[in-house]
This record gives structure tokens, sequence and C-alpha cells, in this order.
């Protein structure tokens, strides 16, 4: 019974494989079959489309076609030129070997005196080549060595020109210093010893001196004193001249021992 189970199952799955490549085939071409319809469809309206351009379509093709054609006759024709020329050039290179050796007898020699040429031409190149190689090289290295001579050269002069310049404005510095200094106690002595003078020249006051000095700038900032310099220098003998506002003081004087 085990065998025949066996058996059975055998048969039936030979059976359902059958049966499954019937149906795949038959399946196959109902597909192959539907898609020749729809390509038949679209071909069909591809057709109705080209038929209704079909002026356009022959303007086209015949284009083409005279493009193709004219395109084969240019290279015919210029197949035959090239071969016309070779021909030509064929004759003309035999007439004139014919004549090399006419005129020359023998034509080793001139083979020989031909490549000896190339060769001396092409050595020649070679060497010149490798010459202006050299040149070039030489050249390059002196530039160089002069840009940095030149730099270094120009580095010097502005640490040079740098270090003058830096000493001349010291030195200036120093003198307008001095001259200031000189200037300043030229003035001081002049101002004192006009405020000497002038408290020479005053009346005595038994007042206190700040009392005085307060009356003073008192009378100024009321505007009753008016505010002239305490002294002047004449132009020509650098004298000092005071100068006093009140009315016993007959004008000006020159201060003693500042002439």
């Amino acid at each position: 019974s085990r065998s025949m189970n066996d058996g059975a199952i055998g048969i039936q799955r030979i059976w359902r494989g059958y049966y499954a490549k019937i149906n795949y085939g038959y399946d196959l071409m109902d597909i192959i079959t539907v898609q020749s319809v729809g390509r038949r469809c679209i071909a069909q309206i591809h057709v109705n489309g080209m038929s209704r351009n079909m002026n356009r379509a022959s303007a086209e093709i015949q284009r083409a076609w005279r493009g193709y054609h004219a395109k084969i006759n240019f290279g015919c024709d210029l197949m035959g030129i090239i071969l016309v020329q070779s021909m030509c050039r064929r004759f003309i290179s035999r007439i004139r070997v014919a004549h090399m050796l006419k005129t020359m007898g023998n034509a080793s020699t001139e083979i020989q005196r031909m490549w000896r040429g190339y060769n001396a031409k092409q050595s020649y190149g070679l060497d010149r080549r490798s010459i202006i190689s050299i040149q070039s090289m030489c050249r390059r290295f002196l530039a160089k060595k002069a840009v940095a001579r030149h730099y270094a050269l120009r580095k010097i002069q502005s640490t040079v020109r740098m270090w003058m310049a830096e000493r001349l404005y010291f030195n200036l510095r120093r003198c307008i210093c001095m001259i200031q200094g000189l200037i300043r106690r030229f003035l001081a002595l002049i101002h004192v010893r006009t405020l000497k003078f002038r408290i020479a020249q005053s009346p005595p006051d038994d007042r206190d001196p700040s009392e005085v000095e307060e009356e003073r700038y008192r009378k100024i900032a009321t505007g009753d004193e008016s505010s002239k310099p305490f002294f002047e220098i004449e132009p020509i003998s650098m004298g000092i001249v005071s100068v006093d506002n009140r009315s016993d003081t007959p004008g000006t004087q020159s201060l003693p021992g500042l002439h």
C-alpha cells in the first residue's frame, strides 16, 4: 500500500507539473496575443499619424537621400581627385628620379648626401636646443643672483635711511627742545624783571599784598583796568618797555640792563 501511495503521489506530481506547463503556455499565448493586438493598434495609430504628415516625411526622406547621395558623390569625386593627384605625383617623381639618375649617375652618392644633411640638421637642432637650455639655466641663475643682490642692497639702503631719519629726527627734536627751553627761560626772565620793575615804580602801599592782588583781579574782571601786556619788545633794540595805564606814570620807560 505504501508503494501504491508513492506511485499515486508521483502521478499527481507529474500531472500537476504537466497541467501547470499547459496553463503557463496558454497564459503566455494570451499575453503575446494581447501584446500583439496592442502593438498593432499603436502601429496603426502611428501609421495614421504618418499618413497625415506624408508630405513632410517624403520631403525629409528626399532630403536625407539627397544628402547621402551628395556625400557619396563627394567621396567618390574626392577619391578620384586623390587618385589623379597620386598618379600625377608618381609620374612627376618618376621623371625627377630618371632625371637625377641621368644627371648624377650615382644614386648612392645622392642618398648619402641627403642622409648626411638630414643627420647634420638633426644633430644641429639637438645641440642648439641643449645650448639654449644651458644658456636659459645660466641666465636664470644670474638673474636670481642679481635680484637677491638688489634686494639686499635695497634692504641695506632702507635700514641706513631709516637710521639716518631717526637720527635726524632725534637731533631736530633735541635742538627744538633746547631752543624752546632757551626761549621760555628768556621770556620768564623778562617777565620776572618786568614785574620787579613795576613793583619798584609803584608807590608804597601799606596794605597786604594779597589784598592788592585781589583788588587788581577785581578791576580786571569788572573792566576798570585794561588787560594790556606786561611788556613790549622793541623791534630794533630788543628792549623791554613797561606799560602802565595809571595817569601818574608818565608814558613808558625801558628796563635797564635788558638792551
